[in-house]
């Protein structure tokens, strides 16, 4: 028997939908900062469609053996008994109640943009990354690191008003446009980063702008990203576009 953990309630009335849009709201806001939550979740997720498989299996082979014994039933009592009646009642209910049971279990877990942006974003820290020596730069990125976010972004914009090709401030601009929810932002960012290619953040700047494109309700974009980083054996994010793409499409 598996234990419930101390947010399995939520976690499964926001799965069924069974959530007002405030509450679904709350608990993504809750999601986003809470790692224990985040975690759980993706268990349940995967403990939902690990399971899915096999009980739809179990259920078709109960439903089968249901219809066979209703049959030999039938045929034993010859025509239409008053026992034979009940009994085809009673397995007319089960058989229903099994298809029902069985259109659940098929029925997927719908994912909403922003439960997958929260599942797969992590966000970076700032000493990921040579710095580049510059005193502006340096200022922005102790903001950044500090995790003043609005406060970088205003020292990221100053430099980039002279130096509009910094890729190294885009990237982090972008980053930071992230966590203040600035999707707009962070998606141009990252596109400028992408379309000059010849960088060394190009891979991971694909991967948030895949991500911004997500939770800007923009699947069909994330999507198009995704399926490139899938088919690149050597992009570090192949499995998790790969692991998106299923549940996009579920």
């Amino acid at each position: 028997m598996i234990k419930r953990t101390s947010y399995s309630q939520q976690i499964e009335d926001y799965l069924s939908g069974n959530m007002s849009e405030s509450e679904k709201l709350k608990f993504e806001q809750e999601l986003a900062v809470n790692p224990k939550l985040k975690q759980e979740l993706q268990f349940e997720i995967e403990l939902i469609a690990s399971l899915k498989q096999e009980d739809v299996i179990d259920l078709r082979r109960r439903m089968r053996h249901v219809i066979n014994e209703e049959k030999a039933r039938a045929q034993s009592f010859g025509k239409r008994s008053l026992h034979s009646h009940w009994y085809l009642v009673a397995a007319s209910v089960t058989f229903f109640i099994l298809v029902a049971g069985a259109l659940r279990l098929m029925n997927p877990v719908k994912y909403s943009n922003e439960t997958i942006f929260e599942m797969y974003y992590a966000g970076e820290s700032a000493h990921n990354v040579t710095r580049s020596g510059s005193n502006s730069n340096d200022e922005a990125m102790m903001k950044y690191h500090e995790g003043d976010f609005n406060g970088a972004l205003l020292l990221f914009n100053e430099i980039l008003d002279k130096d509009a090709d910094n890729i190294y401030v885009r990237y982090y601009a972008g980053l930071a446009s992230i966590e203040t929810k600035q999707n707009k932002r962070a998606i141009n960012e990252f596109s400028f980063i992408v379309k000059n290619h010849n960088n060394l953040f190009v891979e991971n700047a694909e991967w948030y702008l895949a991500l911004s494109y997500l939770r800007d309700s923009q699947p069909h974009e994330a999507t198009k990203i995704l399926e490139k980083i899938s088919a690149t054996t050597t992009n570090t994010h192949q499995h998790e576009a790969k692991e998106i793409l299923k549940k996009i499409k579920e």
